[in-house]
């Protein structure tokens, strides 16, 4: 798997329901790219596409039992990476940290 399947892999994991326009505007990656890589996830039997039963225009990505259980997977990964890499940094730093990079993001959504 290439980042940007992990990516959106997780990304529907964490909102499942979603189109591909949410992700479109979330991670500012084009509509091309992301239709694109919703295929290679399709296609590997990762996710799957149903109709928005409030627009049939619009397509929602909801994860397989295979796409769950190669979300459980990656997010024992990171889980155990990030455990790794923030070893001896005491807490206050770490919320520090967290919280610069919360408002980094949100200033990142609002440009335009």
């Amino acid at each position: 798997m290439n980042t940007n399947e992990i990516l959106i892999l997780l990304e529907i994991y964490n909102r499942e329901g979603l189109n591909q326009i949410d992700i479109t505007k979330r991670y500012l990656i084009t509509e091309a790219n992301i239709s694109q890589t919703t295929k290679k996830l399709m296609e590997k039997d990762l996710i799957e596409k149903k109709m928005d039963p409030e627009n049939n225009s619009k397509n929602l990505l909801y994860l397989t039992e295979k796409g769950q259980n190669q979300c459980d997977e990656l997010l024992v990964l990171f889980r155990d990476w990030n455990n790794k890499i923030i070893k001896g940094i005491p807490m206050e730093d770490l919320i520090l940290f967290g919280e610069t990079l919360a408002m980094i993001n949100e200033n990142c959504l609002k440009m335009d």
